[in-house]
């Protein structure tokens, strides 16, 4: 079957994601293309599969509406956004993308609490290694001998790694993955992003993401509902850390205090998606579809 024809001439929903949707775009930034698709009969009551149709050199991914409400339920961030985007924004306006937009309170619960902060802390994790390489780099790749190791042969004629104890092997299985892991960020380094942390000392688009999440999450956890295009205040706030305006011990200190109210505060949403009323506007949708 052609996924890439089904995918766009059966399209329920398309929009313009990231920073165009969120209202921090530049005219540098990327249009990332995001929409939901109905599901294939073939997929629907055959053995065919089709989770998503991807075309990179658009930055388009178009989602079955399957998968799209497993990763909705599941609170993932990205999913969230185009669910939750507000009506002008949608560039194909349909009947099925109306009732899941008015329907979108069954999918919001306080996974986002875990979602939205794990994907920040990712980025925090990333600020944090990357300033240490800046500041600090290692300069050499660690040897055996200076945790106390040695290479010995195996019965079968290979070698294999022996340390004197067990703290030891682990110390020098850390130091090393974070050798391998300066390496590879030396040989990856987008030009324009390794700019940015020369000129502030951490890269801000990265940063930008981490502050935009975590005011994200308190938002819908307080509000229990969400709108991924940033009010003035937050956008403000983002555009501030995206100039590269705060300084990077500023940052880690508003992030860490961030990341503990988002795991603590009281919320209005429901501990878990209704997952059946999820799953019955899904079937109805689908059994429309069979039809197509």
């Amino acid at each position: 079957m052609d996924f890439k024809r089904w995918a766009n001439e059966h399209k329920i929903h398309e929009i313009v994601a990231g920073s165009h949707l969120y209202g921090t775009a530049r005219p540098d930034s990327d249009v990332d293309i995001r929409g939901v698709c109905l599901m294939p009969t073939e997929c629907l009551l055959g053995l065919s599969r089709f989770d998503q149709w991807q075309d990179n050199q658009s930055d388009t991914v178009i989602y079955g509406i399957t998968k799209f409400f497993d990763l909705a339920l599941g609170a993932n961030p990205n999913i969230v956004d185009i669910l939750c985007a507000p009506r002008d924004t949608w560039r194909i306006p349909t009947d099925d993308w109306q009732s899941i937009y008015f329907s979108r309170s069954i999918f919001l619960s306080q996974r986002i609490r875990h979602t939205f902060s794990g994907y920040a802390y990712s980025q925090l994790k990333r600020l944090e290694n990357h300033y240490r390489w800046l500041i600090n780099p290692p300069t050499d790749a660690p040897t055996l001998e200076q945790f106390g190791g040695k290479l010995e042969s195996d019965p079968k004629g290979g070698q294999k790694k022996v340390f004197p104890h067990l703290d030891a092997e682990r110390r020098y299985e850390a130091t090393a993955k974070y050798w391998k892991q300066y390496q590879t960020w030396l040989q990856e380094r987008n030009p324009a992003r390794a700019a940015l942390e020369a000129k502030y000392g951490y890269d801000t688009k990265h940063a930008s993401h981490l502050v935009r999440l975590l005011l994200q999450a308190v938002d819908i956890l307080e509000f229990g509902d969400y709108n991924p295009r940033l009010n003035r205040r937050a956008l403000d706030t983002v555009l501030d850390v995206l100039r590269g305006e705060w300084e990077y011990e500023q940052l880690i200190d508003w992030a860490q205090a961030m990341e503990a109210q988002v795991k603590s505060m009281d919320s209005v949403l429901p501990n878990k998606p209704d997952r059946n009323k999820a799953e019955r506007l899904l079937m109805g949708i689908n059994f429309q579809t069979c039809w197509i």
